[in-house]
C-alpha cells in the first residue's frame, strides 16, 4: 500500500508507530533501564 492510499487514519497510526519505535531505540529500554546517556556497565 502506498501512502496515498491509505486513510488519514491509516496514516496517523504509520507515523505513531513509526515515531515510537525510534524514540524506544534511541531512548530507553525500560525493562533494563539502559540509555545513551546511561550504558550498561
Amino acid at each position: 500500500m502506498q501512502i496515498k492510499d491509505m486513510t488519514t487514519e491509516q496514516l496517523q497510526n504509520l507515523i505513531r508507530n513509526t515515531v515510537d519505535e525510534i524514540l524506544d531505540e534511541y531512548f530507553c529500554d525500560i525493562d533494563r533501564m539502559i540509555t545513551p546517556l546511561n550504558p550498561p556497565l
